[in-house]
């Protein structure tokens, strides 16, 4: 029921006649003026453009940014970039490459994949060199690097490649999830394969893999690392590498390498 119902309805003429002192009151006059005031200042501010307030007072959830200038036409964000196929790269480390751009900023996006030939149980690969190659080919100055590991039993991180350290990284995550702990993961026998699998569900348990400690790891380690570009450099310290964590090798593995910015 709206506040003219209620205005209007004789049976509740209590509510009607509070509602009339507090339309007629000092306290709602000022709230009117004050609503008035706030928005002529927003809409002839000069450091606003002339849009649609719709437009104006978007957000987005996901917090990423976006600019609004007088040249863009609307928002810019990120999550709502047109991307389509374009160069594609063939060599030792690069699988696949797309290239993207918005002509109305500026913005370039490149997304490539590098394949890295692990080695047995957990290992660590220092992939920094070719991210950098990646960035150099890519023309961008300023932006920033996604980096993504593709599997659920790898892990990217950002820390120091030095041979006695990672061996202590190997041996402290073997005690962190022992490989030959009783998971339930690994009860193959509880588990059914995918419908469609060829010779059904034995065939595919006899090729599954016993990994749930990778998973595990792959968890608490995490997936992706965000890096500035600045100058066309990563902009890691002097004793970080970017590297992917292996848990459960030997594999081929990819990495996804996405290049944003001018």
């Amino acid at each position: 029921m709206t506040i003219e119902n209620y205005k209007m309805n004789p049976s509740l003429s209590s509510f009607s006649s509070s509602y009339s002192r507090f339309e007629n009151s000092v306290y709602h006059k000022k709230c009117k003026q004050t609503k008035k005031a706030c928005e002529a200042n927003y809409l002839s501010s000069p450091k606003l453009p002339t849009r649609p307030r719709s437009i104006l007072m978007q957000r987005s959830r996901s917090r990423q940014s976006f600019e609004l200038s007088s040249s863009s036409p609307k928002p810019f964000l990120l999550s709502k970039i047109q991307t389509q196929d374009g160069w594609r790269v063939v060599s030792r480390r690069v699988a696949r490459a797309h290239e993207g751009s918005n002509e109305s900023t500026g913005m370039t996006i490149k997304y490539s994949e590098l394949e890295i030939d692990t080695l047995l149980g957990i290992s660590l690969h220092d992939i920094s060199k070719e991210i950098s190659s990646l960035v150099a080919e890519s023309n961008i100055r300023n932006g920033f690097v996604n980096v993504l590991s593709r599997h659920t039993t790898t892990s990217v991180t950002i820390n120091e490649n030095e041979t006695l350290l990672m061996e202590d990284v190997r041996q402290y995550l073997a005690k962190l999830a022992p490989p030959h702990h009783p998971y339930m993961h690994n009860d193959l026998h509880l588990r059914s394969g995918p419908a469609d699998w060829p010779g059904g569900d034995e065939a595919w348990r006899a090729q599954e893999p016993i990994n749930a400690h990778s998973h595990l790891l792959s968890m608490l380690l995490g997936n992706s690392e965000s890096i500035p570009v600045v100058d066309g450099k990563l902009m890691i310290g002097t004793w970080q590498s970017v590297m992917l964590i292996e848990l459960d090798g030997p594999r081929t593995r990819t990495v996804g390498v996405q290049v944003i910015g001018h």
